[in-house]
């Protein structure tokens, strides 16, 4: 779930100002706690009503990632610190 939430991120617009961006490296950051290498370059073009449902997708992702017993605090801060940014996001019109 957090990989798809990340990748989900990385295909979205990038209209947030820089909200989806920070999202992405706390995910990473929680990723690497969890062993996994995160990383993508640039942003996708979606059309921003598609961009905000995926952000939102993304969203609940994390919130099943939040809600599991897996990981350390550590990696439950980055995963909260990145539900807000991703809110936030959902937040810029």
């Amino acid at each position: 779930m957090l990989r798809e939430a990340y990748f989900i991120l990385a295909r979205a617009n990038n209209n947030y100002n820089g909200h989806r961006v920070k999202a992405m490296k706390e995910i990473e950051e929680a990723g690497e706690l969890a062993g996994m290498h995160l990383k993508v370059e640039g942003s996708g073009h979606e059309r921003q009503v598609v961009s905000d449902a995926e952000l939102r997708h993304a969203r609940e992702l994390l919130e099943r990632v939040r809600d599991s017993s897996m990981g350390s605090r550590r990696f439950h801060r980055h995963v909260r610190a990145a539900i807000k940014e991703v809110s936030l996001a959902l937040s810029i019109k």
